[in-house]
């Protein structure tokens, strides 16, 4: 997409006011426009996260490697920590925090192989938090990761 195009796409998403919400896009996070969605959509007092996974700005994976043998090795808890320090960034931005979060839904590639690790990791981040969970099992993601999370928060 080119600048103008982007510049014009952007412009017109960010002003819409037909379902009474606001796209939001953090500078400190990975640009999410290449895939065309916000980082959330902020709709009265309710905060949608569109899905993240593992990548910082500069579009390192955390917890994936390859192996000596040229096999990916993903780490479940470090994808999980990237995913909520990211989350943290998004609702912070909005005036809100982790405690905010009421649901959430992970994705995971494997589930059966990552999900006591997962779980473990979870109850030490968002634990006392509580939102309502939903995993689901997925064959595939677009990039090399093993889990993509999205979450609701309320003010």
């Amino acid at each position: 997409m080119s600048s103008t195009l982007r510049g014009a796409w952007l412009s017109r998403v960010m002003k819409r006011k037909d379902v009474g919400a606001r796209r939001h896009i953090s500078s400190a996070l990975p640009n999410p426009l290449p895939y065309h969605h916000p980082h959330a959509v902020v709709s009265g007092n309710l905060v949608f996260v569109s899905g993240l996974v593992a990548e910082n700005r500069d579009g390192v994976r955390k917890g994936t490697h390859i192996d000596q043998d040229g096999t990916t090795v993903h780490d479940v808890s470090e994808q999980l920590k990237s995913i909520v320090a990211q989350l943290d960034t998004i609702l912070g931005e909005l005036g809100m925090g982790i405690e905010n979060v009421v649901d959430a839904t992970f994705f995971f590639k494997n589930i059966d192989q990552y999900f006591k690790d997962f779980n473990e990791t979870y109850g030490l981040l968002l634990g006392k938090v509580l939102p309502a969970r939903t995993s689901i099992g997925v064959s595939a993601f677009p990039s090399n990761v093993c889990l993509e999370a999205k979450f609701v928060a309320m003010r």
